[in-house]
């Protein structure tokens, strides 16, 4: 095969992978410039202070007269490539395993090494960006201030240029070892639900590590600090001879650079070798056809029209993560948005929120109002499962297909209450398991916890009706992908706001009835 041939392919991964089509078709230019302009705006602030961090470690360990630079530059180094490695888990298995391309590559004149080099090359461009503008600053400034010396920059240029390169390696192997297991390898929800815990998890552990310290040992603290986020290099080996390359200043910076070539030489080969056998491998492969013909056979069994739509709407919400995390969203986001404040101000030790609602629940001024503390935090949690895209989006999400439920012999009110019972089901057990997290904080009694379940639930089912409504009277069937149908659908919005709506009128009540001063089993009636 031609070089040419190799750089077209190259050239169109590129520009499937940067999405740079956008760009040159007229009409998506518009669109796709002004998508750039809000994300670097949105980011910029962002960027500003990580920029502004960097120059104030500088001016700190400069003005303390402290020997730090070295750590500072090989810490940013570290934490850049440890950023570059979350960054790439998704966008590795976006590439390889969610594009479609793969039958019209495999038939031309390609070897598979060329096909996974290519793909992970568009990836390495947008890595290389992402990790150039996080590490730039730092080595800027150890340049300025006079800690490397002239002739040691291009070397620094060249390791700043293998950055990402050793953790795309390791996501890649990571990626393509794992879609490798059976049962699990190629399940949407196990990979969208990892890599949210892994980033969550990410994001708790650098928390954790950077919580509130005495000011007195600040010194003693950039020093440790520093040398744990070095110390992340020991998850992706072979990374510490760039770092030495880095704060090297004699002869020994040719050996490291030496050693750094080497190892990036081999991560390369280890994952074009990977790549042909464990991602090209088993899809040319047809061993696995005759089991899967199988594993479809079912017995055909005779339901209930209402019990086969409730399972059809179940499978088709839960086997789409899309669809299903902006579903349960609802309680997902602000359930870990409560949890990661409590942990955050917990951890400092400066105010115990626990305590003080503990407090303030059993005090005396505060049982006058338990009847309207009751009702709000059962409408509250309502609100909860109310504010998700499951029932207002439940028709959208069938697009096209939707024909097929109106070509059916039954009536149009079975397959309304078959969608309406099976969100139902779903937003439930969260109810539930909401409640029971809470009731381990708020130290409510038994029957008025019981209340709320089922005033939540009832709300739940009236907003579910609704914004289902909503969705059945204008649905949105024209859409690339379920993505669309969620995220860019008006009917959410109007079915929030028809809950929102709700929840203030409410708030309205409750307010009224206790300007009244009416008794507490008026309040809970009604």
């Amino acid at each position: 095969m031609s070089v040419r041939a190799f750089r077209s392919l190259l050239m169109v991964q590129m520009l499937a992978g940067l999405n740079l089509n956008a760009f040159i078709v007229p009409k998506k230019r518009v669109k796709a410039w002004l998508a750039t302009v809000g994300l670097i705006v949105l980011f910029s602030p962002t960027y500003a202070g990580l920029v502004a961090i960097q120059v104030k470690s500088f001016a700190f360990v400069r003005s303390s007269g402290l020997p730090l630079e070295s750590l500072i530059l090989i810490g940013a180094y570290s934490a850049t490539q440890l950023m570059v490695l979350l960054a790439s888990i998704p966008a590795v298995y976006a590439a390889l395993y969610q594009s479609n391309e793969l039958s019209i590559l495999l038939p031309l004149p390609y070897h598979p090494w060329q096909i996974v080099g290519a793909k992970l090359a568009a990836i390495y461009v947008p890595e290389l960006l992402i990790g150039a503008a996080l590490f730039c600053p730092s080595l800027i400034l150890y340049i300025a201030h006079g800690c490397m010396p002239i002739w040691a920059v291009p070397a620094a240029i060249l390791c700043l240029l293998l950055l990402p390169l050793i953790p795309l390696c390791i996501a890649s192997i990571a990626c393509m070892l794992i879609a490798n297991i059976p049962g699990i390898g190629r399940s949407r929800w196990f990979w969208f639900v990892g890599i949210t815990v892994a980033l969550l998890g990410a994001s708790l552990l650098l928390t954790a590590a950077m919580s509130a310290a005495d000011s007195g040992a600040v010194a003693d603290l950039v020093e440790v600090r520093m040398r744990q986020i070095a110390q992340c290099s020991r998850l992706m080996p072979g990374a510490q001879f760039a770092m030495y390359t880095l704060v090297s200043s004699d002869w020994t910076l040719v050996l490291h650079l030496v050693s750094c070539l080497a190892v990036a030489a081999a991560y390369i080969a280890a994952v074009l070798v990977l790549g042909s056998r464990f991602y090209i491998g088993p899809v040319l492969s047809t061993a696995g056809s005759a089991v899967k013909r199988s594993s479809r056979v079912e017995r055909v069994q005779v339901r209930c029209f209402l019990v086969s739509a409730i399972r059809k709407e179940l499978t088709c919400t839960l086997k789409d993560p899309a669809v299903a995390m902006n579903g349960l969203g609802g309680y997902i986001a602000p359930l870990l948005a409560i949890t990661y404040t409590i942990m955050k101000v917990q951890t400092k030790g400066k105010v115990d929120i626990m305590g003080q609602l503990q407090a303030l629940l059993h005090s005396e001024a505060i049982r006058q109002y338990l009847p309207f503390a009751v009702t709000g935090v059962a409408l509250g949690l309502a609100l909860f499962g109310s504010l998700s895209s499951l029932f207002a989006a439940s028709y959208s999400k069938d697009g096209k297909r939707l024909w097929v439920e109106k070509t059916l012999p039954v009536s149009m009110y079975s397959v309304f209450l078959a969608k309406l019972l099976a969100g139902y089901l779903l937003l439930t057990p969260l109810n539930l398991l909401t409640v029971g997290i809470f009731s381990l904080m708020v130290p409510f009694e038994g029957w008025h916890w019981l209340y709320i379940i089922i005033v939540s639930q009832v709300v739940l089912a009236w907003n579910g009706a609704a914004g289902l409504t909503v969705d059945c009277l204008r649905p949105k069937l024209v859409w690339k992908d379920t993505v669309q149908a969620v995220k860019q659908n008006m009917n959410v919005v109007i079915a929030m706001g028809i809950s929102m709506a709700g929840a203030g009128l409410n708030a309205l009540t409750l307010w009224n009835l206790y300007r009244a001063s009416v008794p507490d089993y008026a309040v809970y009636g009604l």
